[in-house]
């Protein structure tokens, strides 16, 4: 059950990949390192991340591809940068 409930939190975004993996190591959870359960929650935790990692790489691939395929001069590049930095940062 536990397995299932962590599951669905990663997957709404609830929790973090990285909380999961504190509350696993953490020295509450000491007692039950040795089950099952916790190295499956682990292992899930791993894995999405490697897919959120994926996904992030496939679009920057992507966006990389269409920039070099734009016709941007440097200087209206560095103008959008210095835009986004301005009003998202």
């Amino acid at each position: 059950m536990m397995i299932v409930i962590v599951d669905k939190m990663l997957k709404t975004q609830i929790v973090d990949c990285s909380s999961i993996v504190k509350w696993i190591f953490s020295s509450e959870m000491r007692g039950e390192i040795t089950s099952f359960y916790v190295w499956e929650i682990l292992n899930s935790t791993i894995n999405r991340m490697c897919q959120q990692v994926q996904k992030l790489q496939n679009e920057y691939t992507e966006l990389n591809e269409k920039y070099k395929k734009s016709s941007l001069d440097p200087d209206s590049v560095f103008a959008l940068k210095t835009f986004f930095i301005y009003f998202f940062a």
